[in-house]
């Protein structure tokens, strides 16, 4: 795993935002958020944006791991904290009542950011071939309308599997806590380089997940009455797949910098969902 330190210079002016889906709600908090990164010298970026992405140092999420998911796919160049003001908080590093801590760590130089895993994916349709680059996971999965799918798996260009169930989820490391997690797939250290290839409720007892870093297809067999949709980090895409329709997904020589929690993923685990207590 790779991580730097974040260095702190008074008299370095830096652009900063804070990023909340649901600003009015937390209003007051993201304010006080606000000042302390002017006090801090940073030059904050206002809702209506300001100051161009690109040229975004430090993102403060404030809200849940959805929040700090699109904060990192809108500022690919930003160093990401996140305050947990969701439910679980895998991702953030503080809680809604430790987001003064934020600002003791930056003045300490005591933060450090990690080098998360993307992924590049290339979706091939009869209309021709569109990418997107993706932090949490692209997942292929029926429509409204639940037909079973029949979708071929490849790694490296030498088949891996066939999969007859709802879908197939294809996930980050970061986005192994997310749908991987809930469609029992394997929890992934957030510092690894590889990515899972889970089933959503394969109708086979001997479909499992599986684990690669190699580059990755995944077809969509028929059949042709189904709907099969791909959707980029939840977002769905309303692309219809015809037999013979694929993604392919490779590690991205691009990264998400992440200021991760203090606590391992599996600690939030115990802590959270009572996971591997006796």
């Amino acid at each position: 795993m790779r991580r730097h330190r974040v260095t702190y210079k008074p008299t370095e002016v830096k652009a900063a935002k804070v990023f909340c889906q649901d600003r009015e709600k937390h209003l007051e908090v993201i304010e006080k958020i606000e000042k302390m990164l002017h006090l801090a010298r940073y030059m904050v970026c206002n809702p209506e944006g300001n100051i161009n992405s690109e040229l975004i140092d430090l993102v403060v999420s404030y809200g849940g791991d959805g929040t700090m998911m699109r904060a990192a796919n809108l500022h690919r160049n930003a160093i990401i904290v996140g305050i947990n003001a969701g439910h679980l908080g895998f991702l953030t590093a503080y809680n809604s009542n430790e987001w003064e801590q934020f600002f003791v760590d930056l003045s300490e130089s005591n933060l450090f950011y990690e080098e998360r895993l993307r992924l590049d994916v290339a979706l091939h349709t009869q209309s021709g071939m569109v990418t997107q680059s993706v932090f949490n996971d692209v997942y292929i999965k029926h429509g409204e309308n639940p037909r079973l799918l029949n979708l071929n798996v490849k790694i490296n260009e030498q088949n891996a599997s066939t999969v007859g169930g709802d879908g197939i989820i294809v996930s980050t490391p970061s986005g192994s806590t997310g749908y991987n997690l809930a469609a029992r797939g394997p929890i992934i250290s957030s510092g690894t380089d590889v990515f899972a290839i889970t089933p959503i409720c394969p109708h086979s007892l001997t479909s499992l997940p599986m684990i690669t870093s190699e580059l990755t297809r995944v077809t969509f067999v028929g059949p042709s009455n189904a709907e099969a949709y791909v959707n980029y980090d939840g977002v769905k895409h309303k692309v219809r797949l015809r037999p013979g329709d694929y993604i392919e997904v490779k590690k991205s020589s691009d990264f998400s910098k992440i200021i991760p929690p203090a606590n391992s993923v599996f600690e939030a685990l115990q802590k959270k969902m009572n996971w591997s207590t006796v």
